[in-house]
């Protein structure tokens, strides 16, 4: 888990724009901030941190709003893979070798909310052998409080934008937290207690905090999901593979 919580630092909280938006109350998201500086990391539950008298439980894990293949996986991913294994192949040259290439995958508010609640049933069923793991291994001795975060990572290319004709906004982003269907998923998860939602919009990445005292307050803008359609793009990815003067390797392959 070392190596996914460097990868959550340096994506989401290593730029200044990458602040935690949130509605309500401050205090959760003040906290938030000692939560990362002291994860410490695992294996079953992610990581988990220590302050004063409480153990916080930590668990990430990622969805995308493309169809999902239980013995396949994620159709996005897939294509990713393969989009990958062709650049592999690309021999490099002086004067540079492009590589473009496209990521095929069907894009839906179905997809997305499916996807979500399988992930999100997945890892909540665990929290119970996230606490006896914890507790083998004397990290919780009985006294302390028991909490649990879920950072919840949308990986859909390009963020999902709602269409045009379902919102008030030319470009508005789905975010999960406003989600009816996540609001009452969260609503009926006693034993979650705080949850960061990380998702890409047209020019960085977002991140929205939410905990259950909270969920009254995002209400008042819950998305109706069954009335939204979003935007099924068609991402591009755009790659070089150069060998420059002292004969080093320079290679980068980017969806776009």
């Amino acid at each position: 888990m070392g190596n996914e919580l460097e990868h959550i630092y340096q994506k989401y909280l290593s730029k200044k724009q990458n602040d935690i938006h949130y509605i309500g109350e401050s205090s959760g998201v003040i906290k938030l901030r000692d939560i990362f500086k002291t994860l410490v990391p695992f294996e079953h539950p992610d990581a988990y941190a220590m302050l004063d008298n409480e153990v916080l439980i930590f668990e990430h894990f990622e969805f995308d709003s493309s169809n999902n293949n239980k013995k396949k996986g994620s159709q996005q991913r897939r294509s990713e893979a393969e989009d990958n294994r062709t650049f592999a192949t690309l021999k490099p040259s002086g004067n540079g070798t492009l590589h473009h290439g496209e990521i095929f995958a069907d894009y839906s508010i179905e997809n997305y909310k499916k996807n979500l609640k399988q992930a999100f049933h997945k890892h909540y069923s665990e929290i119970a052998a996230y606490k006896q793991t914890l507790r083998e291994k004397g990290v919780i001795t009985g006294t302390e409080r028991i909490t649990t975060l879920f950072f919840i990572e949308d990986t859909t290319v390009l963020g999902n934008i709602v269409e045009p004709e379902y919102s008030d906004r030319a470009l508005e982003p789905l975010v999960l937290l406003f989600c009816d269907f996540f609001l009452d998923l969260f609503e009926c998860s006693p034993d979650l207690d705080m949850v960061v939602c990380a998702s890409w919009f047209p020019n960085e990445y977002c991140l929205w905090y939410m905990d259950q005292t909270m969920i009254l307050e995002y209400r008042k803008h819950e998305i109706d999901t069954s009335k939204v359609k979003i935007v099924n793009l068609n991402p591009q990815s755009i790659g070089v593979k150069l060998i420059i003067p002292d004969e080093r390797l320079f290679e980068r392959n980017e969806s776009v």
